[in-house]
């Protein structure tokens, strides 16, 4: 259970979260494995647009992709986790 959520991470406000039981997907980053632990829709102030953040463990920002809508960045997530029922809270 999610108990403790971010409000900001990688300093964009916190709009969605959702953590799987099992991880989302693994990112190799500098030779290292990362799992992506976490999906998160937030939205820099003064931003017209949404992020879909796939963080680690510790909500350290592994990936991101740039949205013009809260809508588009909730069902591309799917698509790029390949979840059809993703938990948002």
């Amino acid at each position: 259970m999610l108990t403790d959520i971010p409000k900001y991470i990688d300093g964009a406000k916190t709009l969605y979260i959702s953590k799987s039981n099992i991880t989302f997907n693994n990112v190799i980053i500098n030779d290292i494995q990362t799992s992506i632990e976490y999906i998160v829709v937030c939205q820099y102030k003064d931003d017209s647009g949404f992020y879909l953040f796939g963080c680690d463990k510790n909500f350290n920002t592994q990936t991101d992709f740039f949205y013009d809508s809260i809508d588009e960045a909730l069902e591309d997530a799917k698509r790029l986790y390949q979840v059809q029922n993703i938990q948002w809270i």
